[in-house]
């Protein structure tokens, strides 16, 4: 027991030779040591698991014999650099584990005997794959910023030339105290030299800019200040005087623009250049009342003379209409048949371009605004019949009236009678000789007045611009006319809070219906 007891008590070194041992072994670094003749000695299993086989099979064996090739030779070509210099080394070094590529950081040195000659090799290796592949990814998205970055530089280089080359005027002002702290070569052409002011006092002092009837703006009723306000710009005209002396009509557009990327929120202001257009549409506009003018009093001038032709052509028909009550020189005139039917032809070509000459007075009115309504009490189904039985297809059967029931409310009978005899008149031209029907009544809050004819109809491409000056459905050549009534019409049911429509379909005929609110 004795004896035993001595064999089983560890000498003094046993414990830190144990400890050793049990560091190496369970250690996840590879450790290991080889001979001169670079034979394994000493390998740990984290060794095993890199060499792909176990210890056993390792020591006594060289890297030769254990590893691949080309591996094999890069380990012994280290051992002997490291023998050769009596210096240790570290470096990276790779190895195939399970099929996978991991990274190594081996540090060698030589084992020396007690006199210092090299008995062979001592290592230790870290797996670093983790660690590799994170440099790697820092190494790539440094790349990647980096690229960003130029990107980013060059986009900014790109985005300045724009901005310096694009023709329309840019300012940009900084929300709230309206600095204007930018503005293009467009801009500062214009301005000649546009002021950099940085607060809104400051506009007041350094920009002239005035509305589009002369009043000069205050600070605060300035485009810029108003946009650094918060505004919304979206078409704003005004006059700009120039410190050079020039001056613009201009129309301002702005937009905020968020903070991003390190960037200040900021507002940018468009200019568009509108003085050439102003110039011209005040021409246009002393052209169109000139011949407004024109229109009225050529219209107006002409009507006195068709008065009095309309007359003298009643007072001929009437003449040829009654027998004279004693033989006289004109009796074989007034007896003769074709001259009373030139006298009623003369009377319908007077009728005739008395309704173009007052088209052509309800057109100046109409371009001028001044289409006057007179409204009065009246019932709109009894006026309509009294117009329709104007028209002689009413007697011949043709147009037949469906308004039966009063439908009383306040209009203006003329421009009531203008409606009904134009949709009327179209379709009688357009009608073909077929029946057409005039309907008035009443639907819901509203009346309707519905004008249907079973003629030629209206092509749908053609239907959107009937309503329009100057337009027709058919040829003029055939049909005459100057495309007016319907437009006049549209005017006239428009000035009365109404709405017309049309219906129609291309040899099926065309149906109108006006709907006038009842006032």
């Amino acid at each position: 027991m004795k004896h035993r007891r001595r064999h089983d008590a560890p000498s003094p070194a046993d414990p830190s030779e144990k400890l050793l041992r049990q560091l190496v072994h369970e250690t996840l670094d590879l450790v290991f040591i080889k001979d001169r003749d670079g034979r394994y000695l000493v390998a740990n299993p984290a060794s095993a698991l890199v060499a792909g086989r176990p210890v056993n099979e390792i020591i006594g064996r060289t890297d030769d014999e254990v590893f691949p090739p080309e591996q094999a030779r890069q380990l012994r070509e280290a051992d002997q650099r490291i023998l050769a210099s009596g210096q240790g080394e570290t470096y990276d070094e790779s190895f195939i584990v399970d099929g996978e590529l991991r990274y190594f950081s081996t540090a060698k040195m030589p084992q020396r005997d007690d006199d210092g000659a090299p008995l062979g090799i001592v290592g230790i290796s870290r797996d670093i794959t983790d660690r590799k592949r994170a440099e790697e990814a820092l190494a790539r998205l440094a790349l990647e910023n980096l690229t960003l970055l130029e990107r980013a530089q060059a986009e900014e280089r790109w985005l300045g030339t724009i901005l310096a080359r694009t023709p329309m005027p840019l300012v940009f002002v900084e929300p709230g105290t309206a600095r204007v702290f930018f503005a293009n070569a467009a801009a500062d052409r214009m301005a000649g030299g546009l002021p950099r002011p940085v607060n809104v006092a400051e506009h007041g002092r350094v920009f002239d800019m005035r509305d589009i009837d002369g009043r000069r703006l205050e600070a605060d009723e300035m485009p810029l200040v108003r946009a650094a306000r918060g505004e919304d710009l979206n078409g704003f005209q005004f006059r700009w005087v120039f410190a050079n002396g020039g001056a613009k009509t201009l129309v301002a557009y702005s937009a905020r623009l968020p903070a991003v990327d390190g960037h200040a929120e900021t507002v940018m202001l468009a200019f568009d250049d509108i003085t050439a257009l102003k110039q011209v549409q005040g021409q246009l506009e002393e052209a169109v009342r000139v011949r407004q003018d024109f229109l009225s009093i050529a219209g107006h001038e002409l009507k006195t003379p068709l008065t009095s032709l309309t007359l003298i052509a009643r007072s001929m028909e009437n003449a040829l209409a009654t027998p004279p009550a004693a033989p006289t020189a004109l009796a074989p005139l007034e007896a003769n048949p074709r001259i009373a039917e030139r006298c009623r032809n003369l009377h319908r070509q007077i009728a005739r371009l008395t309704s173009l000459v007052d088209r052509l007075l309800d057109v100046s009115r109409i371009s001028a605004g001044k289409l006057a309504l007179d409204l009065e009490p009246m019932d709109l189904a009894e006026t309509a019949r009294d117009i329709a039985s104007r028209f002689p297809e009413v007697a011949s059967g043709q147009i037949t009236i469906d308004a039966p029931a009063a439908v009383e409310g306040r209009w203006d009978r003329m421009r009531v009678e203008q409606i009904v005899t134009n949709l009327l008149s179209n379709a009688v031209i357009y009608g073909e000789r077929r029946p057409i029907s005039l309907t008035v009544r009443h639907v819901d809050a509203r009346v309707e007045i519905v004008v249907r004819d079973q003629g030629i109809g209206i092509a749908p491409e053609a239907l959107g611009r009937i309503f329009e000056r100057f337009e027709r459905a058919a040829s003029g050549r055939q049909y005459g006319g100057l495309g007016l009534g319907l437009w006049i019409v549209r005017q006239i049911v428009e000035a009365m809070d109404g709405t017309i429509g049309v219906e129609s379909a291309v040899g099926r005929g065309s149906t109108f219906t006006v709907r006038l609110p009842i006032v």
